[in-house]
């Protein structure tokens, strides 16, 4: 793979990235400060409607990759979503203990730092052609 590829791919990886962290940030919030949800509890809540959405659009439009590998992928993409996860969860509470900063600005802290990870991750091993 070329490095403009790998552009391309992390700019698609990006714009879908992007709906999917409004979907984990929209309800994530409306879960947290609107019905005063814990964020431990709203958070997984949040990035399980992003993680549905970033499976099928990184699958057909980001990655390209063919229906025969759909199962592993998806195992894949389960396993290393579901780490993202538990480490969104871990910098959430790094950023609110060490900065003093509220649920809201640590979820989005995590969210860039996460996406970056995921990246790397989803290209080198998950949709790996």
């Amino acid at each position: 793979m070329n490095l403009w590829e790998l552009v391309k791919k992390g700019f698609k990886f990006c714009v879908t990235g992007g709906l999917n962290t409004i979907i984990d940030l929209a309800v994530t919030t409306a879960l947290n400060s609107l019905l005063h949800i814990n964020i431990n509890i709203a958070k997984p809540i949040g990035y399980l409607c992003g993680m549905a959405n970033s499976f099928v659009v990184n699958k057909k439009w980001t990655f390209k990759t063919d229906d025969k590998q759909t199962k592993k992928e998806l195992v894949k993409f389960i396993a290393v979503n579901l780490c993202m996860l538990g480490l969104s969860l871990l910098l959430i509470n790094i950023f609110k203990s060490t900065l003093q900063i509220g649920d809201t600005f640590a979820n989005i802290l995590s969210t860039g730092i996460v996406m970056v990870i995921n990246f790397l991750v989803s290209n080198f091993w998950v949709f790996r052609k």
